[in-house]
């Protein structure tokens, strides 16, 4: 996995707001000039973590009535949204009871 000093030095755009945040944005192949083999390999690992992040928001939103709350407060969404997952946590192993 790429690291956050590998990632500064192939990735040339950084936020403007905040130029410590690095923006993982795909490299773009053009006409007649095909994307390194470096730079393939930079896109196959931003495309595994966004992959990854999707799907657990397709889930979220398919199976468990989307990630709209209707309360007030950061603890109670966070306990509403907690209660929501815990059920494909569990289902998944990432959890064992002892």
């Amino acid at each position: 996995m790429l690291t956050v000093p590998t990632l500064a030095r192939n990735c040339t755009i950084k936020s403007r707001e905040n130029p410590d945040i690095i923006l993982n944005i795909h490299e773009k192949g053009y006409r007649n000039k095909p994307l390194s083999e470096e730079q393939k390999a930079s896109n196959k690992e931003k495309s595994k973590v966004r992959a990854r992040v999707e799907h657990v928001f397709g889930h979220m939103t398919n199976s468990m009535g989307g990630m709209t709350t209707r309360v007030i407060g950061i603890d109670r969404t966070t306990c509403v949204i907690t209660l929501k997952i815990l059920p494909t946590i569990l289902a998944d192993g990432l959890i064992w009871l002892v």
